[in-house]
């Protein structure tokens, strides 16, 4: 997957902290990704981008020049995306142990996100053709979404997206994806996943034996001491710090505030969708809602941000594996509501949770959370970035001794 300067999301982030913490021990530690926007320039470690729709395939040919070249002891894939998992099958062969860390649902969703064109939950692991009319019903246009139900429509799509996995050499893999996952994952030294929901899921769905729970840890600059609080009095300020993608629901959180009166609303984070986002501000304008755009904020303007305001919302609509924006903002005694969906809702207490895709109960969680006397009630435990490594570290040397 992606990593470096440009690149901060949650995946990101737990690569950067996870090697800071374990470059203070005696692990020396490389990290091979690729460059999909093309903006790290050259570097010595950039692994060539194979694109979104790679199952699998012969590895690239620098990553095993890199592997003999430095001795390395262990691997330790965080995610497969633009890469694939010939990685793994390398990493056997030539018995180099190998530990992967699950942190989205790409092993089971082509789209990552478990959810269909309807909004409805799926369980993962469908036949390629349903996988295939799934991914041609998908986009950040509301209006393309529509056009692509219609029979005629979606065949097309579905039919461009073939010959495209046709032409690539990926067809034949997609076809047998889910089993290709499953046995990837199977063969795997040691698998971590980062939450309660993750490992039932493929605990229960997947079968797999050698999984460990292991929750993301935040940097150490989230757990220092909020010396002054930084929100006004007198000012209702609800923040949104996350990815601005139409799975992550941010359409309802704006519905949800069209509701209220004398709420400022601050939305943090990346676009790559400009049809989603032209969606957002069109509704902004015709609601006259009091919006602020902050763009992508580094983790120290994000610090600042979640200081500011007086209550988190994340408003998902599909499955989550541990949104860590949620972690963060309990760390700085932020409030937080989310939508009731897997993955989020367990790190909160449910009498912050509201029925996803539901803008009402937004609304009035929203209100009742921020008029509240009583203290916010938090539920889940905080670790640092070193609590993870060390775990981690316990997985490698087991793993190692083998």
């Amino acid at each position: 997957m992606q990593y470096g300067e440009g690149y901060n999301q949650g995946t990101e982030k737990y690569i950067k902290n996870l090697c800071d913490e374990l470059s203070k021990s005696d692990y020396k530690i490389s990290i091979l990704s690729t460059d999909p926007k093309n903006i790290q320039g050259k570097i010595s470690n950039k692994l060539k981008d194979k694109g979104w729709t790679q199952v699998t395939s012969d590895i690239d040919p620098h990553l095993t020049s890199y592997i003999g070249k430095n001795n390395i002891d262990l691997i330790h894939l965080v995610h497969p995306g633009h890469i694939g998992l010939g990685v793994v099958e390398y990493a056997k062969k030539i018995n180099i142990p190998i530990v992967i860390t699950v942190t989205d649902y790409w092993w089971v969703c082509p789209k990552n996100t478990l959810i269909t064109p309807s909004g409805s939950f799926c369980e993962g692991n469908k036949d390629v053709q349903t996988c295939i009319k799934c991914i041609a019903s998908s986009s950040g246009n509301e209006t393309f979404n529509k056009l692509s139900t219609l029979p005629l429509v979606n065949k097309l799509l579905s039919l461009a997206l073939s010959i495209k996995l046709q032409r690539n050499g990926q067809y034949k893999y997609w076809k047998n994806r889910p089993k290709i996952t499953q046995s990837t994952l199977s063969a795997a030294d040691a698998v971590i996943t980062l939450s309660d929901t993750s490992l039932r899921l493929f605990r229960d769905k997947l079968k797999l034996k050698n999984l460990a729970y292991i929750p993301t840890g935040l940097n150490p600059m989230w757990l220092e001491k909020k010396q002054v609080s930084a929100v006004k009095k007198g000012v209702r300020k609800v923040g949104f710090l996350g990815a601005i993608e139409r799975h992550k629901g941010l359409h309802i959180l704006l519905k949800a505030i069209s509701k209220l009166h004398g709420i400022e609303l601050y939305i943090a984070g990346p676009y790559s969708d400009k049809v989603y986002k032209k969606e957002l501000d069109s509704y902004i304008k015709k609601e006259n809602l009091f919006v602020t755009w902050l763009g992508k904020l580094t983790e120290s303007q994000a610090i600042k941000f979640i200081d500011s305001i007086n209550l988190l919302t994340v408003p998902s609509i599909s499955p989550e594996n541990q949104p860590q924006v949620i972690l963060e903002a309990l760390s700085r005694n932020t409030p937080v509501v989310c939508s009731d969906v897997s993955g989020a809702a367990e790190l909160v207490h449910r009498k912050y949770t509201y029925s996803m895709h539901n803008s009402f109960e937004l609304a009035d969680l929203l209100i009742k959370t921020l008029e509240s006397n009583e203290p916010y009630e938090k539920v889940c435990q905080l670790f640092s970035t070193h609590d993870q490594a060390e775990k981690v570290i316990h997985i490698y040397n087991k793993v190692l001794q083998k």
